[in-house]
């Protein structure tokens, strides 16, 4: 009888001793993101990157701030009371590529998006017509630029030249 009480002793000290050890193991797990997360070389595309770098020269010479990767909420406010949540859930998880903004007030004024192919894909068509909508609606200007291998400054100098004129 001894015997048995031991035995059940030993086996509820290991399970405490087994359930302290994994217990703390998963919780060095949890705090160590090191190992589920890892730092990006950048937070555009190369083909972003790319176009970036043309357009940031292009922007010091029109005198205008260049943001990337904005969320469309952060630019668009939802007005209306009624129904806020499902108007804002179809922006708060969307962003645009590239945001021109007053040098001094930071308003934004003209969104750009850059279309690689997968703009070409039924979801992608939907969910451009709908951010053009909202945006146009407010009164930003929008371009889509087709993504290249290389781009001529000039010529996107004189496309925001035009859009900023008209804004």
């Amino acid at each position: 009888m001894d015997t048995i009480i031991y035995a059940l002793i030993v086996i509820v000290i290991a399970a405490i001793l087994i359930k302290i050890f994994t217990s703390k193991v998963s919780q060095n797990k949890k705090n160590d993101y090191s190992t589920v997360y890892k730092d990006v070389d950048s937070i555009l595309t190369k083909a972003e990157l790319k176009f970036y770098n043309t357009l940031y020269d292009v922007c010091i010479d029109l005198d205008v701030t260049l943001f990337t990767k904005v969320r469309v909420a952060d630019i668009v406010k939802v007005k209306s009371k009624d129904d806020y949540m499902s108007y804002f859930n179809k922006i708060c998880s969307k962003h645009i590529d590239f945001v021109i903004c007053d040098n001094r007030t930071l308003k934004p004024i003209i969104c750009l998006e850059l279309d690689d192919s997968s703009h070409n894909r039924k979801d992608r068509i939907e969910r451009d017509k709908f951010i053009n909508e909202v945006l146009t609606s407010i009164g930003y200007g929008v371009i889509h630029i087709p993504c290249k291998y290389k781009y001529d400054k000039e010529a996107i100098e004189s496309k925001l030249e035009e859009a900023l004129n008209n804004h």
